[in-house]
């Protein structure tokens, strides 16, 4: 494991808790917070002390969800992008 790795360890709960508060779901929290840090991790430039690094963490953590908030609302405004709805082929009848 790098020192980038070893670095993050301590905050994942806390990271975890702080995207379940902004998601109110288990799994997109979950993936907040794999993407805040893998992002950290690859980052070219790090804050050197710790409360700094904390912060940005944190930050990064909000805008990533803030961006997945404009996209999601981009594509739900724009029909051309819209996911296609699910088939349901169960509730089918036969003619």
């Amino acid at each position: 494991m790098t020192n980038r790795h070893q670095r993050i360890e301590p905050y994942m709960k806390r990271l975890y808790g702080y995207a379940y508060s902004l998601t109110r779901d288990a799994d997109r929290a979950k993936d907040l917070t794999h993407d805040c840090a893998v992002r950290a991790i690859t980052a070219a430039k790090v804050p050197v002390d710790e409360p700094a690094y904390r912060s940005w963490l944190f930050r990064i953590l909000r805008n990533q969800f803030i961006d997945g908030l404009r996209r999601d609302q981009r594509i739900s405004s724009n029909p051309s992008r819209r996911r296609p709805a699910k088939w349901n082929i169960g509730a089918a009848t036969s003619v």
